[in-house]
């Protein structure tokens, strides 16, 4: 029910009328100023005794409609409208401007809530934002409560900073400014058979994916430590080979579904370097996947815990390895050793061809090369994986100082 006073209606009805009309405003506010003070003070008591006899509804408070309506007229008193009435026009031209525009806004945000709701991914949380942590702790989550219990062989060493000293490998803004100034053609480290310039250097520098000579270069400073930290008898320290980038791709082409097979393409890469697979612990093979991602294929060796894992940071499936490397593994045994491998079922490996669920995960497009050396790194000393996508920027400066130095320094 209404609660406005017939007395307000009748104001308001006889302020509307009078507005539009600025002629008969000013005679009324000229006659207004003409009439003495003390009978204006008595028009006003006698009306507003009239207004309190009249009204039944004296004791309601007025509306919100009400004084926004008052509210309303008062502003537009104040305005000076010419005889013409062009300030009110340009008024009123203002407000259907601004109707328009929210409109326009309105459509817009109804737009960007359908989005948002028929999404099928959601994006990432950002770096510093709520919840982005939070997908590390789920994947670590993930992978002490699944079925991991045969990787409690692969890390022996509980201490994460064992093996690396970080305060010898000097300054990282100087190692950076040495990556950034100068010719690209640049060598800048010279091992393994590799040249490092400063272009292949580069990718390390930013988001970047990593070329084959800065992989290739990094697993061989892995090879160096573990090599002499085996010779020096260091305990927990398995015995590793790596391959390079390019022992899978000639073995079968890698993952390409038109390469065939080709044992002896390789027959002789494990012989040039004298090295005897079935007397190491760990395996190490660095797989280019689909040509546009990098991960670590892994073999134990060791025949209390043989089996074939793969170590992916977007946790895909690899048939294609899981096949050619237990393949592989007899070839090599019959080439080798001149005798079949008959314990060939001894080594494990996932029914559906998965990747291990414990990897880190990247959320990202380029960082699954640094993941790749890093697994390589910290499987060679049998140390927990220490890092997350978090740590990448870091983890890319640091390759950068060993590559630059030419050691993992320990």
């Amino acid at each position: 029910m209404d609660q406005t006073s017939p007395a307000s209606s009748t104001t308001s009805t006889s302020s509307t009328e009078t507005v539009p009309n600025a002629s008969v405003h000013r005679r009324s506010s000229e006659d207004n100023a003409a009439t003495p003070p003390s009978r204006r003070s008595s028009a006003r008591s006698s009306a507003s005794g009239r207004s309190r006899t009249s009204s039944p509804y004296r004791d309601s408070p007025p509306t919100d409609d009400a004084r926004s309506y008052d509210h309303l007229l008062s502003g537009m008193s104040k305005l000076s409208i010419g005889a013409d009435g062009t300030a009110l026009a340009e008024a009123l031209a203002t407000a259907e401007a601004h109707r328009l525009k929210v409109e326009r806004l309105e459509r817009k945000l109804r737009s960007l809530d359908e989005l948002t709701s028929t999404a099928l991914v959601e994006p990432l949380p950002a770096e510093g934002e709520p919840g982005h942590d939070l997908w590390d702790l789920k994947s670590r989550e993930a992978a002490r409560t699944g079925s991991t219990s045969h990787l409690g062989v692969l890390f022996q060493n509980d201490s994460a900073d064992r093996w690396l000293n970080f305060h010898l490998l000097g300054n990282a803004e100087e190692a950076l400014k040495r990556l950034r100034r100068g010719s690209s053609s640049e060598v800048l480290a010279d091992k393994f058979g590799i040249e490092m310039t400063r272009k292949h250097l580069a990718c390390l520098d930013g988001p970047h994916w990593l070329n084959d000579e800065v992989i290739n270069f990094f697993i061989g400073l892995v090879q160096e430590r573990n090599d002499r930290l085996v010779g020096d008898g260091v305990a927990g320290i398995p015995r590793c080979f790596c391959f390079n980038t390019f022992f899978f791709n000639m073995l079968c082409g890698g993952d390409n579904p038109n390469a065939s097979y080709n044992y002896s393409s390789v027959a002789r890469w494990t012989a040039r370097r004298k090295i005897d697979v079935f007397a190491v612990d760990l395996l190490l093979v660095p797989v280019h996947a689909h040509r546009n991602h990098w991960c670590l294929g892994v073999v134990d060796m060791r025949p209390p815990s043989r089996r074939i894992m793969m170590f992916d940071s977007l946790g895909g499936t690899h048939k294609a390895f899981f096949q050619n490397i237990r393949r592989w593994l007899q070839d090599e045994h019959l080439h080798k050793r001149r005798v079949p491998l008959d314990a060939i079922d001894d080594w494990e490996y996932s029914s559906s061809f998965a990747s291990e669920r414990l990897a880190p995960r990247q959320h990202n497009g380029h960082d699954c090369g640094v993941f790749l050396c890093f697994y390589a790194e910290c499987l060679s000393v049998a140390r927990p994986f220490d890092f997350s996508q978090r740590d990448m920027r870091d983890r890319r400066v640091r390759m950068v100082q060993q590559i630059l130095r030419g050691s993992i320094f320990e």
